[in-house]
């Protein structure tokens, strides 16, 4: 075969395949879609000026209780002895999960002596607004209670007389406006609110 008919003969296989080519044969693969966002690591939603976010969208970010808020909180749960409370509890929401992890410091009277834990752990669950009360369910919990100085861990219920339910979220009743959010939850007779406060 001459080099001319060789030529000749590649260019139409080019011109064959180029269709294929551009139609995929050599194209890029897809870019798969953003990662999912961990609650814990949720951004609050910028709204455009002059736009309100729903009570939904306005959830959407990190929320954190303290100080004495905090304490009020745990005392609902009937410590059986007195209790003094520091540290935190951070919640995380993205539009459909939720994320609690406490960070919490807990001294009492134990037999006399003065005991030290650690209220430590993370849970983590689905949720849902309807009517303004949330609808939790919990699909991971970690939650302990550990002791500082044996460093042993148990449940966070052998300090209280009523179980703790440390998510604030079942039945919860939500205000939720710019850097401002008000849950209202039922523990034993008492509604207990506690008011978080937006990360940034």
């Amino acid at each position: 075969m001459s080099g001319i008919a060789r030529h000749a003969r590649s260019a139409l296989v080019l011109a064959a395949l180029g269709p294929m080519l551009l139609l995929g044969g050599c194209a890029e693969p897809e870019p798969e879609g953003p990662a999912p966002v961990h609650p814990s690591e949720a951004q609050g939603i910028e709204p455009p000026p002059g736009v309100e976010l729903t009570e939904s969208e306005c959830l959407v970010g990190g929320w954190r209780i303290e100080g004495e808020p905090l304490h009020d909180y745990l005392l609902a749960f009937d410590p059986g002895t007195g209790i003094d409370v520091g540290g935190y509890l951070t919640l995380g929401f993205t539009v459909d999960l939720y994320y609690v992890e406490p960070r919490v410091g807990i001294t009492w009277q134990n037999r006399g002596e003065e005991s030290l834990a650690s209220f430590v752990g993370e849970s983590e669950g689905s949720y849902r607004l309807v009517d303004g009360l949330l609808e939790a369910t919990e699909e991971r919990d970690d939650l302990a209670l550990v002791d500082v100085e044996q460093g042993q861990r148990s449940s966070v219920d052998e300090l209280f007389l009523r179980p703790v339910t440390v998510n604030p979220l079942a039945g919860a009743s939500v205000a939720c406006s710019g850097d401002a959010l008000s849950l209202t939850t039922r523990i034993g007779e008492s509604d207990v609110r506690l008011d978080f406060t937006r990360l940034r």
